[in-house]
């Protein structure tokens, strides 16, 4: 298990490194309105997430571990403007298209097979001059 989790952690930072850093002198980014997330800290998961459960940006930087072949929902509220999220492979995203707006946008997310699954989306909040948000949650997912 610790080796599946240090993978994890591994590969977090590889996506995070992949992706690069905003600069001071990037003009597109003010750094008196960023949010900085803290990163993810080694250890394990603490948090058990049943078939069924609700991520939202609140738990963004949190480690969660549940079953393999769960079904989990990722929540990201209408107050921000969010990138599409992204998930490694071979977990899924499948978006949720809602007739009325409930106030967030939503994704289930398919755990597909044991091992840590990584779901990663950036958001500004919908106002001149605001912060953005980076969105990370790691899943450990383990045989059933």
């Amino acid at each position: 298990m610790k080796q599946k989790l240090s993978a994890g952690v591994v590969l977090l930072a590889m996506v995070a490194a992949a992706c690069g850093g905003t600069s001071p002198s990037d003009s597109s980014v003010d750094p008196a309105t960023s949010v900085t997330v803290q990163p993810i800290s080694v250890g394990e998961p603490t948090s058990p997430l049943g078939d069924g459960s609700t991520i939202t940006q609140d738990d963004s930087g949190q480690m969660f571990f549940t079953t393999a072949a769960s079904r989990l929902q990722l929540q990201l509220s209408n107050d921000w403007l969010w990138s599409e999220p992204t998930i490694n492979r071979p977990h899924q995203l499948i978006a949720i298209n809602f007739v009325t707006d409930p106030g967030y946008s939503a994704w289930d997310i398919l755990i597909n097979e044991p091992g840590d699954v990584v779901v990663e989306a950036s958001g500004m909040q919908v106002c001149d001059d605001c912060e953005s948000l980076e969105f990370s949650v790691v899943i450990t997912a383990q045989d059933e």
